[in-house]
């Protein structure tokens, strides 16, 4: 799959953002740590228990869905990687994943109601479900500190008119913007107390270029200030922590050669990563000028403005 960012993020909800499945299975297969660990955020940002299981599988994008007496949250693991790299944030990904989560934390999957069947106030059950999952999403965006305009991505393709089983995109933003007003949360990017660093260990995935230019992940891991950059799972270089700006991205320094790296984490997985080398470099200055460490990626840095990125 390599699609260009406008055309992946304009195909997120071409497909996904769909109603719940019932008594449906197929090829599915284990699902991988990334997505794991999306489904166990949703889950915690609302202090609820996993009750269903999260799988990879043969579909566009991601469903809810009923085996049996089985929940089951099944994505494509290609969709998702590439939604975490080509957007601007990931965001999109989380609103589709807690989209579907939505759909089993509320009962979709568990109603039996044909999908025509119109309730007395005029709504068909589908609509009103489908409207529901997304306010539920919209919540989830919010209290994981996601920005509202960063999550609308995922209704790009949504019809401008309601179909028999899904709401007009104007209806669904609408519900998804009201489960965003309405949740706990607190203001995007707000700056960074000056403290110590964080104690607890971190992890900050990205893409990079090895010296014969091959595209390659790069784990950067941190603890305590001390930061270890590893490629293809080795050890490559080490790096001092030096601070973090209003937007929490992180500022490393290597002095021996002169390299600076800024590091913008993401709750879903792959974050973002930019470079100045200069032989010139101190620890005490902060360059202005950065280089993306992926050149893959479309787009230059983006700025730190009052707090958010932009």
């Amino acid at each position: 799959m390599n699609l260009s960012r406008r055309t992946l993020i304009a195909s997120l909800s071409a497909t996904v953002l769909s109603g719940p499945l019932r008594a449906q299975s197929g090829g599915t297969r284990p699902a991988s740590q990334f997505a794991l660990d999306i489904c166990s955020k949703v889950c915690r940002a609302v202090g609820l228990s996993q009750n269903f299981t999260v799988l990879a599988g043969d579909v566009d994008a991601a469903q809810a869905r009923l085996v049996g007496n089985t929940r089951q949250i099944v994505y494509n693991e290609d969709w998702l990687r590439q939604a975490e790299i080509y957007s601007d944030s990931g965001v999109p990904a989380v609103v589709v994943l807690a989209h579907e989560i939505g759909h089993h934390l509320n009962g979709h999957t568990l109603d039996p109601i044909p999908a025509d069947v119109v309730p007395p106030d005029g709504l068909r059950f589908r609509l009103r479900e489908e409207l529901e999952a997304d306010l539920f999403s919209g919540g989830i965006t919010a209290r994981l500190n996601f920005s509202y305009s960063a999550g609308l991505p995922a209704f790009a393709k949504t019809g401008e008119k309601p179909s028999l089983d899904h709401p007009s995109r104007k209806e669904r933003e609408g519900y998804f913007k009201a489960g965003w007003d309405a949740a706990p949360h607190i203001e995007v990017c707000p700056p960074i107390l000056a403290g110590p660093p964080p104690i607890r260990e971190e992890i900050v995935t990205v893409f990079t270029h090895s010296e014969d230019d091959k595209r390659i992940r790069s784990q950067f891991r941190g603890h305590g200030g001390a930061w270890q950059e590893l490629q293809n799972g080795e050890e490559f270089a080490e790096f001092e922590e030096i601070s973090r700006d209003p937007c929490n991205r992180i500022l490393l320094f290597d002095s021996e050669r002169k390299l600076w790296v800024r590091l913008t984490p993401s709750t879903t997985g792959f974050g973002k990563g930019e470079f100045n080398q200069d032989d010139r470099a101190t620890r005490e200055r902060v360059p202005t000028n950065w280089d993306t460490l992926d050149f893959a990626t479309q787009g230059g840095p983006q700025r730190c403005i009052k707090g958010a990125l932009v």
